[in-house]
């Protein structure tokens, strides 16, 4: 990677972000996952979680001047948004065949974001999921990480509820 590009990449955006996107009458709650990847460059994903699709990859990301561009060719749509200085949200436009809508991400803070190598356990990291009863659908997130003493730490959020960063109980 050229030098030039590698000094764009320092102050990338990385973590997970969350927004919804008013696509007419639906809701869709997205997250980007952003990180740099092990040549430097930046990588992202997209979940969608009403439609239960996770991991969507960008077919490119860029980030240069404070702006992001994301392509996601299999899902036919492109992102592109300002990030704020702290990299806590970005404001931007969701573009998928003629349709180009407001989209606004900002940044989950729920539990410490990781790198996977600095993982402990392999169950560390962001998991999605939802449980459907009595003809209602709820949407969880749960953060494991590991603590500065090497126990494993999490944290639950409903996402539907809008309860973030639950401590689980233990019980014996």
């Amino acid at each position: 990677m050229c030098r030039q590009c590698a000094a764009q990449l320092t102050g990338i955006p990385q973590g997970t972000y969350s927004g919804t996107l008013q696509a007419g009458e639906a809701q869709l709650h997205l997250l980007l996952h952003l990180s740099k990847g092990a040549d430097g460059s930046l990588r992202a994903t997209l979940d969608s979680l009403e439609q239960g699709v996770f991991a969507i990859e960008a077919n490119s990301a860029s980030y240069a001047n404070s702006s992001l561009k994301l392509e996601l060719t299999s899902v036919g749509a492109r992102f592109e948004g300002k990030v704020t200085p702290d990299h806590g949200i970005i404001h931007g436009s969701w573009s998928q065949g003629s349709a180009s809508i407001p989209l606004i991400f900002r940044r989950e803070t729920g539990a410490v974001a990781r790198k996977p190598g600095d993982a402990i356990f392999p169950v560390e990291g962001l998991w999605q999921g939802a449980v459907e009863t009595h003809g209602m659908r709820l949407r969880f997130q749960l953060h494991i990480s590991h603590d500065t003493e090497g126990s494993l730490i999490a944290a639950l959020d409903s996402l539907d509820q809008g309860s973030p960063g639950c401590p689980p109980t233990m019980s014996p």
